[in-house]
């Protein structure tokens, strides 16, 4: 189920480059960009508001407000 909503999620981000710019020159950059982004920054729910780098080194998200 994981693999699945990573290629959801990867096909959701991207399909808007492809749709209006074509195949970019720099694929692999923007791959680096949207895995660091899944990976780093977005929150996960089902990993309770943690990003996966977070679930792995086992850090809770702060709370800001």
């Amino acid at each position: 189920g994981r693999i699945e909503r990573l290629f959801l999620t990867l096909k959701q981000e991207t399909l808007a480059w492809f749709l209006e710019a074509g195949v970019p020159d720099d694929l692999e950059e923007d791959l680096d960009i949207v895995r660091a982004w899944y990976n780093q920054l977005r929150p996960h729910q089902h990993l309770n508001g943690c990003t996966p780098a977070m679930a792995w080194t086992g850090t809770k998200p702060s709370r800001q407000g």
